[in-house]
């Protein structure tokens, strides 16, 4: 399985390049599984350098700063508690659009949220992202069945924010319908 970063994940980035994680047109977060976790607030850093930083933006609301050797990013978060496992679901901020939009006389944009399964064990915290060939490969051979728009750039999930939690939940533990986790450790200040 290939290794992907936390990146920029735009609709408009994904039709053009189709590389990044599965792209999904609905939320997973619902008011019965959206959640506060404390514990994920703070800056993490990964043995790359990488830099993810996740600050309250509100009730029940984050906004996920990612900074490596490539750029920022920006992304506004929810926490998903299903079935015991934690999850991310983000999509680009508004702030980020309105820049990326700034010089645009018309631009047709949908933002998309994509999922992280998250786990944190004391100063360790392990972002793993949805394989993109493999749900697609799990359509194609009827092992799934998700609605999934297809284009030359790659695919978009279509299903309902219902349909995406059931799916989750089934495949939390199957290694191979996530992207190798990147290993962030919590950065401390200095006394």
């Amino acid at each position: 399985m290939r290794k992907t970063r936390l990146v920029v994940i735009l609709m408009l980035a994904a039709l053009a390049t189709g590389c990044g994680p599965l792209a999904s047109l609905y939320p997973l977060w619902d008011s019965d599984h959206v959640v506060a976790e404390p514990k994920l607030i703070g800056t993490w850093i990964s043995e790359d350098d990488e830099v993810l930083k996740l600050a309250a933006a509100g009730e029940l609301k984050y906004v996920v700063t990612y900074a490596s050797s490539e750029g920022v990013s920006r992304y506004e978060t929810r926490v998903v508690h299903l079935d015991g496992q934690l999850y991310l679901d983000m999509c680009p901020d508004e702030e980020s659009l309105e820049v990326l939009l700034a010089a645009q006389a018309y631009l047709p944009l949908v933002p998309t949220h994509f999922f992280a399964r998250v786990s944190v064990q004391g100063e360790s915290l392990n972002i793993a992202l949805l394989d993109e060939e493999i749900v697609e490969e799990m359509v194609d051979h009827g092992e799934v069945d998700l609605p999934l728009l297809r284009h030359e750039g790659g695919l978009l999930l279509a299903a309902e924010t219902g349909r995406i939690q059931e799916l989750l939940v089934t495949f939390a533990d199957d290694e191979q319908f996530w992207e190798e986790g990147t290993q962030f450790r919590r950065q401390r200040s200095p006394q």
